[in-house]
């Protein structure tokens, strides 16, 4: 049975404005993740992504890259409680 994993995110760089938040929404649902993605007043992004270890592990090699107009400068993640199944929200 796959590992369920966790993890959440702080995404920095030139990331919004060029559509990321979009972006990661699409990948995470195309990967068959939970989660959620948004801005952070001070320029980065925050997203959590819950599901099996090797769909988490491809979740952030796409953040590490973004979508065709961003910069991703760092991509720091920390463990993240998820205990629900939700669907991948922009909030």
């Amino acid at each position: 049975m796959p590992r369920t994993m966790c993890k959440k995110y702080l995404i920095e760089g030139q990331v919004q404005g060029v559509g990321f938040r979009m972006a990661t929404q699409a990948a995470a649902r195309e990967i068959g993740l939970d989660g959620w993605v948004k801005n952070l007043p001070r320029g980065g992004v925050e997203a959590a992504a819950c599901g099996e270890q090797e769909r988490v592990v491809r979740f952030e090699a796409f953040l590490r890259k973004g979508p065709r107009f961003a910069f991703v400068q760092s991509v720091l993640s920390e463990p993240y409680p998820c205990n629900q199944d939700y669907g991948f929200n922009i909030t």
